[in-house]
């Protein structure tokens, strides 16, 4: 697998997990009353933490799978 394949692969796989165009009506229904200053803020906080998500299950999803008793097969 080329790097640009893999890259492909990976940035199609992290959109469909992430789902930003689904999230975005709720984003926007949760925040009707905030200023764009806020919301702009708040999308950075919600990126920033769910980067952090991603992250740590990309780290420790193993070893949480391991504790658990689950096999990837299983998965």
């Amino acid at each position: 697998m080329t790097l640009g394949s893999y890259l492909l692969l990976a940035f199609s796989s992290l959109f469909v997990i992430v789902d930003p165009i689904a999230t975005v009506p709720a984003f926007l229904a949760m925040t009707p009353h905030d200023t764009p200053a806020e919301r702009i803020r708040m999308a950075r906080l919600a990126s920033i933490i769910m980067g952090m998500v991603l992250v740590a299950f990309a780290v420790l999803g193993q070893h949480l799978f391991r504790f658990l008793g689950i096999t990837l097969p299983a998965f």
